[in-house]
């Protein structure tokens, strides 16, 4: 949800020129691109995860993720120790997030109309994000707009 406050502009009608967005959960529904993620992370690497039943991969990993507020190195060694894995190392694992999550990212209905329709009325259109930045330039859904 979008929220513009107007500062009092003694009188004189405020203009608003620019829009600034989170990314995760804004603009990006986080939850729906980390299932599907980590879903195509276990079928990608499969020969070295399939002693791991499925549901149970994507749940542990989901939940050592912890909303976004665990970092993948240390996920990825907790999946590692807790599901014994040998023949892939965290280090890949990690590799393949770093690689291949801009695939799965999943924005939410209607967002590029509603930033076309921002950009159209010349509004200057701006990110914020708490992600790591050379991960989060790799997200290619939004950089038409910015």
């Amino acid at each position: 949800m979008l929220f513009i406050k107007l500062n009092n502009c003694g009188g004189v009608i405020c203009i608003i020129k620019a829009v600034i967005f989170d990314l995760d959960g804004t603009l990006l529904n986080r939850d729906a691109s980390l299932k599907l993620f980590v879903e195509g992370q276990y079928e990608r690497l499969y020969q070295s995860l399939n002693h791991i039943p499925r549901d149970k991969y994507i749940e542990r990993f989901i939940e050592f993720d912890d909303r976004g507020y665990v970092w993948k190195d240390t996920v990825y060694q907790q999946i590692v120790a807790e599901f014994d894995i040998i023949h892939v190392t965290w280090e890949e694992l990690l590799q393949d997030y770093i690689t291949e999550f801009k695939d799965a990212c999943v924005p939410f209905p209607n967002l590029n109309y509603m930033l076309e329709g921002l950009r159209n009325n010349n509004l200057v259109l701006g990110m914020i994000t708490n992600g790591r930045g050379q991960f989060q330039s790799k997200r290619q859904t939004m950089n038409t707009f910015y």
